[in-house]
C-alpha cells in the first residue's frame, strides 16, 4: 500500500512533468535512501515510470496514467521524455525547486498553466504571438513555468538552454513586452542562450519586462550516476552519439 508521502511525490511529479530522485530529495527533505524507497514503491505500483536515457545523467521519473488518476490529475497527460528533451526537463525541475523556496505553493508548470487557461478561457501567464494562418485564432506562447503568488500579477518563467533563431526569439520577447496580464518575465538561461536573449531584449527594448538569470547549478551528487541497463527507446527524438537508450517506463532497482 502506498503511503501519504508516496502520494505526495506522485502528485508533485505529475504536476511538474518529470523529476530526478535528487529533486524529490530536495523538495520533500528526504535522505537519498528515503527517496529511493518511496520512488521504488511508486514505480512497483505502476504509478511512476523511471526513464534512464543518458548513461551519465540522473534518471527521470514521470507519472503514468494510473498515477495521474490516483492523485486526481487525470486532466494532465503523461510527460514524454526523450533524449532531445531530457536536458530541458532536468533544467525545468531545478528552476522549479529554486522558485519554490521563494514562492512556496505558487509555482505552476506549463502543463498546469495550460489546464488553468483552458478552464478560465483566457491567458493567465501566456503571450500572443499573432494569429494562426489556418484558423485565425491567436497563436499562444506559454512559458515553461509561472509564478502565481496571491493577488500579484503572475510572472512568466522561461528556461532557455539552446539558442533560438534570432527572429523567433525576438518575436517571443516582443510578445512578452506587449502582454499586460503579467508582471514580467524571467529567463533562466545557459551562457550562450543568455547572450542571445540579451540581444533580443535590447532589440525589442524590453529591458523593463525581461530579467535574465543563470540556470541553477545541478547538485554534485546528481551529476554522476551509475549506468543502468539499456533498452530500446520508444519516445520521440533521435538519440545522440554515446547516449544510452531506454524505455520511458522501466523498473527502479
Amino acid at each position: 500500500m502506498l503511503s501519504h508521502t508516496d502520494l505526495e511525490i506522485i502528485d508533485w511529479i505529475a504536476r511538474l512533468g518529470a523529476a530526478a530522485a535528487e529533486d524529490v530529495m530536495r523538495h520533500f527533505g528526504l535522505t537519498a535512501g528515503q527517496a529511493r524507497h518511496h520512488l521504488a514503491a511508486c514505480t512497483r505500483a505502476g504509478m511512476l515510470g523511471r526513464c534512464r536515457l543518458l548513461c551519465d545523467r540522473p534518471a527521470l521519473f514521470v507519472a503514468r496514467r494510473a498515477g495521474l488518476t490516483l492523485v486526481g490529475r487525470s486532466e494532465l497527460a503523461p510527460a514524454r521524455v526523450s533524449v532531445a528533451s531530457y536536458e530541458h526537463w532536468r533544467a525545468c525541475a531545478l528552476v522549479a525547486l529554486e522558485l519554490e523556496t521563494e514562492h512556496p505553493g505558487a509555482v505552476l508548470s506549463d502543463r498546469e498553466l495550460r489546464v488553468r487557461e483552458r478552464e478560465v478561457g483566457r491567458a493567465i501567464a501566456s503571450a500572443e504571438l499573432g494569429l494562426l494562418r489556418r484558423t485565425g485564432e491567436p497563436a499562444i506562447h506559454r512559458p515553461d513555468l509561472a509564478v502565481c503568488d496571491g493577488d500579484d500579477w503572475p510572472r512568466a518563467i522561461e528556461v532557455e538552454i539552446a539558442v533560438k533563431a534570432p527572429r523567433r526569439l525576438q518575436a517571443i520577447v516582443r510578445a512578452w513586452a506587449r502582454t499586460r496580464s503579467i508582471s514580467g518575465v524571467t529567463y533562466y538561461a545557459s551562457p550562450r542562450a543568455a547572450r542571445a536573449v540579451a540581444r533580443a531584449v535590447a532589440a525589442m527594448y524590453a529591458e523593463d519586462v525581461v530579467d535574465i538569470r543563470p540556470l541553477p547549478a545541478e547538485p554534485v551528487s546528481a551529476q554522476a550516476v551509475p549506468a543502468g541497463p539499456s533498452a530500446s527507446d520508444t519516445d520521440r527524438g533521435h538519440p545522440t552519439r554515446g547516449a544510452r537508450q531506454c524505455q520511458p517506463f522501466t523498473s527502479t532497482e
